[in-house]
């Protein structure tokens, strides 16, 4: 009984957009725990002549090491029912029977270590595989960061940039002001929630490309409202050229009853 109980709570999927920062948080966690990350890169096994006996094989493996995190990313990429490969619908059972059998007489022990499998879409799972969705555990939806979240982390890279003449609250009024009509889509029907326009991982790339712009002013880098505005424009938010996949995963995330991050 206790097994099965760590069972559930380590065997986890993020959903989200991309660059939300779902990958990120294995990261994160094997760092804070000191565990090794491990990466379970399923498109290299499907390469490979007999994919299934390199899956066995990597758990036969792991089974000897303590202390990990196993992170299986954009898992829906190649467990992914409407693939032309015949080796996809192979590994989406091959998988089912792994993940069902964790720590069982009859699977691979991996002890009280973290599997986290990402995707960035799982529709065609969701409606023609919903028992594979279902073998985690628990399920988290990772959104875009709420207003507060959005400006904290414009402020860390701000003050880690050593970048002046702007905060986060700057990025944030202006962001909206410029993308006003792409609305991020709620998850829930909490009216209060404001996000900011550009996921996680966009956050760092805007800082890096504005760092690009900042002037020089007695040994230090400024940056005002132009250059602000100038690099809004240049780096476009993913909502406003993919809002149909935004869409279409917060869709996903809501019926397979996933839990939300911000």
């Amino acid at each position: 009984k206790e097994r099965k109980m760590a069972i559930f709570f380590i065997f986890s999927m993020f959903l989200g957009v991309s660059r939300s920062g779902k990958s990120f948080f294995a990261e994160c966690l094997a760092g804070e725990l000191k565990f090794m990350l491990i990466i379970l890169d399923l498109a290299v096994i499907m390469c490979k002549p007999n994919p299934a006996k390199e899956l066995d094989d990597f758990f036969s493996y792991v089974e000897n090491l303590d202390n990990y995190v196993i992170l299986i990313d954009e898992i829906e990429k190649v467990a992914d029912p409407e693939s032309n490969n015949a080796m996809s619908k192979v590994l989406i059972g091959k998988l089912l029977t792994i993940f069902n059998n964790f720590n069982s007489d009859s699977g691979f022990n991996i002890k009280a270590n973290f599997v986290i499998a990402t995707a960035n879409n799982i529709d065609n799972l969701r409606v023609k595989n919903p028992e594979f969705i279902n073998r985690f555990g628990l399920k988290y939806f990772v959104n875009y960061p709420l207003r507060d979240s959005f400006i904290h982390v414009c402020n860390y890279y701000l003050k880690k940039l050593d970048i002046q003449g702007i905060t986060g609250d700057d990025i944030y009024n202006k962001s909206n002001s410029i993308y006003s009509k792409n609305e991020i889509p709620r998850y829930d029907e909490d009216a209060s929630k404001k996000f900011g326009k550009y996921a996680s991982g966009e956050i760092k790339e805007f800082m890096s490309n504005l760092l690009l712009f900042c002037e020089e002013k007695q040994g230090k880098l400024f940056c005002n409202e132009d250059i602000l505005i100038k690099v809004l424009n240049l780096q476009k938010p993913q909502i406003q050229f993919a809002e149909k996949g935004v869409y279409t995963t917060i869709t996903a995330a809501k019926i397979a009853n996933f839990r939300e991050v911000n």
